[in-house]
């Protein structure tokens, strides 16, 4: 660090082009700092293999992993209009591990994690989601302010559902800051599928989101922190004639939970 900037070493310098442009057009906003770039003296994004960027004030705290998805909320919201470019993950280690937990390509997995690796393969299944530009590396890369609101830094750019985003902060909090198991149930169960005796415009639904709307079928999203399946299947009936409902419930969380008590125990 010198002065204000922060410099760092560009290991894929189409990469770092690519995101130093998209967040230097993000618009700022009074509920988050988001880091920008800083240009050279001739107006590139980088020089001899170097970036800078400008320093921001504030301290991780890894535990803080409902405030993390509060803030991937405000982030997310703010990049969700970035149009696609293959660019975008790279061809580093942890984008090579994405596309092959997202079952894109293959690795050699080191004998002591098999196991585990192959319980969660075994009940991969597709995802029915919008993607978009996400940060994959969420949870350690918010700075924390008294006076100051959040500030998400070195950003990890995915394309992929803002849920998986979500997913990587919490099971990092547990993993690495010591949260509790019960943080996965901000991510358990958190999907209706309510099909309505006729089609009509997407529901309002508090402290839920109307994800998709195909016909009479409506694909309402939630998270178990702020309401319940319950609550969700009350607005619903309050608007419209229910014909079914059927509540998703991943069964990867329980998996997660095992692998990890089952550690704890060891």
């Amino acid at each position: 660090m010198t002065g204000r900037l922060v410099f760092k070493p560009v290991t894929d310098a189409r990469l770092h082009a690519l995101l130093a442009s998209i967040l230097n057009q993000i618009q700022g906003r009074d509920d988050l700092r988001i880091i920008r770039p800083v240009p050279n003296t001739d107006g590139n994004w980088s020089a001899g293999g170097w970036c800078a960027w400008e320093y921001l004030e504030g301290e991780t705290d890894g535990s803080r992993w409902r405030d993390a998805l509060v803030v991937s909320d405000l982030f997310h919201a703010a990049v969700a209009g970035v149009a696609h470019d293959p660019v975008v993950p790279g061809q580093h280690p942890w984008a090579m591990a994405d596309r092959f937990a997202w079952g894109e390509t293959g690795i050699e997995v080191p004998r002591s994690l098999r196991d585990g690796i192959e319980r969660l393969c075994a009940i991969r299944r597709p995802v029915d989601l919008p993607i978009q530009l996400i940060h994959g590396d969420l949870g350690g890369n918010i700075l924390y302010h008294p006076a100051l609101p959040p500030a998400v830094i070195d950003i990890s750019p995915y394309w992929r559902p803002k849920p998986y985003a979500d997913a990587i902060a919490v099971v990092d909090a547990i993993a690495w800051a010591g949260a509790d198991l019960s943080a996965l149930d901000a991510i358990g169960p958190d999907a209706e599928q309510a099909d309505l005796t006729e089609p009509m415009a997407a529901l309002t639904v508090p402290s839920a989101e109307v994800i998709q709307v195909d016909g009479p079928r409506q694909r309402i999203r939630f998270r178990q922190d702020q309401t319940t399946a319950a609550e969700v299947l009350a607005s619903v009936v309050a608007q419209a004639t229910l014909r079914d409902l059927a509540v998703e419930e991943p069964s990867i969380e329980d998996v997660i939970r095992h692998m990890y008590e089952g550690r704890a125990n060891q």
